[in-house]
């Protein structure tokens, strides 16, 4: 998974850290439906881009 970059004086690796927000997000993601889709969704969107999810989870009201 640490797929280390390289340039000529350079090496990197690239990582994120994203957050879901929304504006009613309690009475949202509280609904296991729309959690899942949002989770089915970004992992499509990350492969598409080949990017790698290293872990995605839900806590409470939290998609992380």
């Amino acid at each position: 998974m640490n797929d280390w970059k390289s340039g000529s004086h350079h090496n990197y690796l690239l990582q994120y850290h994203l957050i879901f927000v929304c504006k009613y997000r309690k009475r949202l993601l509280s609904n296991k439906y729309i959690t899942d889709n949002i989770k089915l969704l970004s992992q499509k969107i990350c492969n598409k881009h080949k990017v790698v999810i290293k872990y995605i989870k839900q806590k409470g009201e939290r998609v992380k």
